[in-house]
């Protein structure tokens, strides 16, 4: 595994143009996710958590650090990465105030800097939802996933039902200045990707789902 240059760009230009959108709110992100985190976020990412039984673990999309109080307690070998500076920053601050022993890492999904089969669990909240190109990001999870590990998703899915998804294809472009895109069909991207969808559980109203896929 080789390191990310400290000149790091983005590997397209849509993923440059959502973290310079993301350089534009890092400050004020958890402000603005803090509704959310109170009322739903917060005991999704726990339940999440709970689950991962793993030695070597990725978390990609870290953000400003969210999940850090949930990761799991056992001894473990912890990775992170964003594609967007000024998140990881706020990330490695709050790694450090927890005492928290996580790799924390400047890397595009679009591409990894590891090498083949390198963990035994990859986990993501809400990340599916905003990354430019979520084919292309699922095969580089699937890529450096072991052969028996899993992926853990938090996730926005387009709602099956016909005038809420209608209604998330006409909200999603006004949102999306703050990240995330509400129409996304994540299942079926993990499938076109490889991955053998384990788990589909409905959390919120056909909005939040709780995924596992294995490759």
């Amino acid at each position: 595994m080789s390191h990310p240059s400290t000149l790091f760009l983005p590997r397209s230009k849509e993923s440059l143009r959502i973290t310079r959108r993301y350089d534009l709110i890092s400050r004020i992100y958890d402000l603005l996710q803090f509704p959310l985190e109170a009322l739903f976020f917060n005991q999704f990412r726990r339940m999440l958590f709970s689950q991962i039984e793993a030695k070597r673990i990725l978390e990609i999309g870290v953000g400003t650090g969210r999940n850090f109080k949930f990761y799991p307690p056992y001894d473990s070998e912890r990775f992170a990465i964003d594609f967007n500076d000024s998140m990881l920053t706020l990330a490695r601050s709050r790694a450090k105030k927890k005492n928290l022993r996580v790799k924390l890492l400047l890397m595009d999904l679009e591409e990894l800097d590891f090498v083949d089969a390198y963990f035994d669990g990859i986990v993501g909240t809400f990340i599916f939802c905003t990354v430019a190109n979520p084919v292309r990001c699922l095969k580089e999870v699937r890529r450096v996933l072991k052969p028996d590990g899993k992926l853990y998703l938090l996730e926005h899915l387009r709602p099956d039902v016909k005038i809420l998804g209608k209604l998330f294809d006409w909200i999603s472009p006004l949102v999306r200045w703050i990240g995330p895109n509400l129409n996304r069909k994540t299942v079926e991207n993990l499938k076109e990707a490889g991955f053998k969808v384990e788990k589909v559980q409905n959390l919120l109203f056909g909005i939040y789902w709780h995924l596992i896929a294995g490759p």
